[in-house]
């Protein structure tokens, strides 16, 4: 079965990789998209998802009980917010449960990332659960948003978007080695 899918739009990567992993997709199939015409975060709240941005969902298969997820949901942002800070050279900060922050030039800190998981089982196993993460690289944010930004904004020049995708999926992976 394949493992890696990568759309140049979809609606959303995590509604596939929650439709792959009701199908039996294996341990680390990751869903990853250019964009998104329907990315969503926590309690449905709408992520714009335009060009420029990384957009990609991680389908696991852990040994791990339902009870355990709240500590996996904060591990994984704090994970995120440190890395994307070392890759990039700028200050992050996590606003828990699984935002990342960046501090901007003019001294507030405005939301870059954000990461979404979902999970299916019982309370003493998962089936799968669906890690769902958006980055605000390069593409452009509304003016809606004043409180988002993005890296390459903040940065003053364009990220990049593969090598940022390959650092974190493999710090990830280190990571997650033990679900």
């Amino acid at each position: 079965m394949k493992r890696n899918h990568h759309y140049k739009s979809i609606v959303s990567t995590q509604t596939r990789a929650r439709e792959l992993a009701d199908r039996g997709t294996p341990n680390w199939t990751i869903v990853r998209a250019d964009r998104q015409t329907g990315g969503r975060g926590r309690m449905d709240r709408k992520f714009l998802s335009n060009p420029g941005g990384l957009y990609f969902t991680i389908v696991l298969r852990p040994r791990m009980k339902a009870a355990g997820l709240g500590d996996f949901s904060l591990k994984t942002g704090r994970l995120l917010t440190r890395t994307l800070g070392e890759l990039t050279g700028i200050s992050t900060k996590v606003k828990e449960p699984n935002d990342v922050l960046a501090l901007c030039a003019d001294g507030r800190w405005r939301k870059v990332a954000g990461v979404l998981i979902e999970a299916s089982g019982g309370s003493t196993a998962l089936d799968w659960i669906a890690v769902g993460i958006g980055i605000n690289l390069n593409n452009e944010i509304s003016a809606d948003l004043p409180d988002a930004s993005s890296f390459s904004v903040i940065a003053g020049k364009r990220i990049g978007i593969g090598r940022i995708y390959r650092q974190l999926t493999s710090t990830l992976r280190q990571a997650w080695k033990n679900l």
